[in-house]
């Protein structure tokens, strides 16, 4: 079971949705362009998922904070 509290919450969502995606079709760079091979790594889902106060992201929060 993973617990995910506040920022966490999309975290561990993301590391749900690349665990539970064959390995061929995970994350192959980072949102900066950055090369990531996720594919080489052993990732076990998780049976359960809790998210606790989760928000959007900090991105998200902030534009919606600047620019309502």
């Amino acid at each position: 079971m993973l617990v995910g509290n506040s920022g966490g919450g999309g975290i561990l969502s993301l590391y749900q949705a690349q665990a539970r995606t064959e390995p061929a079709r995970r994350l192959t760079t980072t949102a900066a362009g950055d090369p990531l091979d996720l594919g080489s790594y052993q990732l076990p889902p998780a049976a359960a998922l809790v998210l606790l106060a989760a928000h959007p992201g900090e991105a998200s929060r902030l534009g919606r904070w600047i620019d309502p």
